[in-house]
């Protein structure tokens, strides 16, 4: 099996994506090497922020994305 990234629900903004849904005792999540750009349109050559509640995380990493189509 290999590991696959989890939408984060419910967070509202940017700054809640890092801790959103943590169970206690875990450390809060960082943000990716993109940070807030969206990683799939950045490979179609177009830069565009993210949006809070197109997120994501793995391996403790939070991405953003501008679409759901784009999250999928």
């Amino acid at each position: 099996m290999r590991p696959v990234a989890i939408k984060i629900e419910g967070a509202g903004d940017f700054k809640a994506l890092l801790t959103e849904g943590l169970e206690e005792n875990y450390l809060p999540r960082k943000w990716s090497l993109w940070r807030k750009t969206d990683p799939v349109a950045l490979s179609q050559g177009k830069v565009i922020e993210g949006l809070a509640e197109f997120a994501a995380h793995y391996h403790g990493n939070v991405f953003v994305f501008s679409t759901e189509e784009n999250l999928s």
